[in-house]
């Protein structure tokens, strides 16, 4: 995420929901985030999801795509997302589909297809709890 007043990057999106939920999960749940970086910025999205607490970055992915970007224009209320990656394949999640609760979140809005959302409520059916955050959806109305 870029703030454009001062060109700083920080991590955001899912990276932000993933720290929240570490900071109120108990053991012996985990949370296993499932989520593409580019190859660059890998080794310090890993470094910084292993010092949260109940959290196994085992499923997140190095791609060659670039990373999503957000740019925010102080004091304007524009947002500009230059970069998105593509959807994550059903793939990279199926194993974990028979977890205790799914938090689908979209920061981009097209982090997951509705094809992809359907093997996931198919796989899941009966295992537990499918939660879908779509707050970045209603940006555009």
């Amino acid at each position: 995420m870029f703030h454009a007043e001062a060109d700083r990057a920080q991590f955001g999106g899912v990276f932000n929901s993933v720290a929240t939920l570490s900071s109120v999960v108990k053991s012996p749940d985990t949370i296993i985030p499932v989520f593409g970086v580019h190859r660059d910025h890998f080794p310090e999205v890993m470094e910084a999801l292993e010092k949260l607490d109940h959290v196994d970055p085992s499923a997140v992915f190095q791609s060659d795509e670039p990373t999503n970007m957000v740019h925010f224009m102080a004091g304007t209320g524009t947002v500009c997302s230059p970069t998105i990656m593509q959807p994550i394949p059903f793939a990279a999640m199926k194993k974990f589909v028979g977890a205790n609760a799914i938090l689908i979140n979209m920061t981009s809005g097209s982090d997951i297809t509705l094809e992809t959302m359907d093997h996931i409520r198919l796989e899941a059916r009966g295992s537990g709890a499918i939660l879908f955050d779509f707050h970045n959806l209603t940006l555009g109305i």
